[in-house]
């Protein structure tokens, strides 16, 4: 083991034991700092990008993304992959220096150059979103397929998500559930929600199997996905695949709808409207919650507010206050 590896495992135990009070500790973690300067000074890559890593994190340190930047990029013209993806990272998000998309991109590239799997994956979303290179969907499936071979989740799921939309390659559902099936494996939220959806309708090649889909849905939502609690949601309201649990229904649709999804906040306000699920029928907060669905452009929402105000379910000063109460809302729990 180098010495830089042993001053990052000994810098983290320090770290903790401090905390105990065993003075010693904090003698040994600055001479181990001392020397972890004195290495990047004289050159050392590992201890340029250590220092980096501990600067970005606040191990050890006070947190500094500048320094951060400034030690990952000593380390990055060195030629250290994960330097160079690090910087990459800092220029896409301005952090420790300023925002610069190209300059992302032309260290990421770099850092794919030199073996980063994620860089690899960081530039294909830049060329399928068009930041900071221009937008070229086939050039993004090139550099997502690189990292998916390589067993990264989400490169794989980016790979299937553009084989289930034909974007940057020919539409094939089969080689999408192949994708999502490998970044699952590897606890991908998003692809076990996409695996949901997929039993869930019969795509892929697949049989149809609400039982299978409520595996998948079940997965993602405990892990906190806003779009598989809906759909877990809408399984326990069917029966499908899942014993009929209205008050599970509505408990699911409540945690997607507070995560700012549109179509959880537009069920849980059926749900309302409907009195249903151990709630009690209540307009005004039928009228709540498609508001915030249809604020979010959900058409089956915009026309549900307007049935309610039609129909005179709700008052026209109801109508304002609801309507006003669900900007304060949306203003104070922004979507994740």
């Amino acid at each position: 083991m180098s010495a830089v590896p042993r001053f990052l495992l000994f810098f983290g135990i320090a770290t903790c034991l401090c905390a105990t009070g065993t003075t010693p500790l904090v003698a040994a973690e600055a001479i181990q700092l001392e020397t972890a300067i004195a290495a990047a000074g004289k050159g050392d890559a590992r201890a340029q990008f250590s220092l980096g890593q501990a600067y970005l994190t606040g191990n050890g340190v006070a947190k500094d993304e500048t320094k951060a930047a400034e030690f990952f990029r000593k380390a990055a013209e060195q030629g250290d992959a994960e330097a160079n993806y690090l910087l990459g990272k800092a220029y896409y998000k301005g952090a420790g220096v300023s925002q610069d998309y190209r300059k992302a991109a032309d260290y990421y590239r770099e850092a794919a150059r030199l073996g980063s799997v994620k860089a690899h994956t960081n530039l294909g979303a830049m060329f399928s979103n068009g930041v900071g290179v221009p937008r070229d969907t086939v050039e993004a499936v090139s550099w997502f397929r690189i990292a998916a071979e390589k067993h990264d989740p989400l490169a794989q799921y980016n790979l299937a998500w553009s084989y289930a939309n034909g974007q940057g390659v020919a539409k094939d559902l089969k080689e999408a559930l192949r994708w999502y099936l490998a970044a699952a494996e590897y606890g991908q939220v998003d692809a076990e929600a996409k695996l949901g959806d997929m039993y869930y309708r019969g795509d892929g090649g697949v049989e149809r199997d609400y039982s299978e889909a409520f595996k998948w849905f079940r997965r993602a939502a405990l892990a906190g996905n806003a779009a598989a609690q809906n759909s877990l949601g809408v399984l326990f309201e069917e029966g499908s695949g899942v014993g009929q649990d209205m008050v599970e229904a509505v408990r699911h649709f409540r945690l997607s709808a507070e995560q700012g999804y549109a179509r959880g906040q537009l069920n849980l306000g059926r749900m309302y409207e409907l009195g249903a699920g151990g709630v009690q029928r209540d307009y005004t907060q039928a009228l709540f919650w498609y508001a915030l669905s249809a604020d979010q452009g959900d058409a089956v929402a915009i026309k549900s507010v307007h049935t309610l105000v039609e129909g005179r379910r709700v008052t026209f000063a109801q109508f304002e206050d609801t309507k006003r109460a669900a900007d304060e809302y949306r203003a104070s729990h922004p979507r994740p």
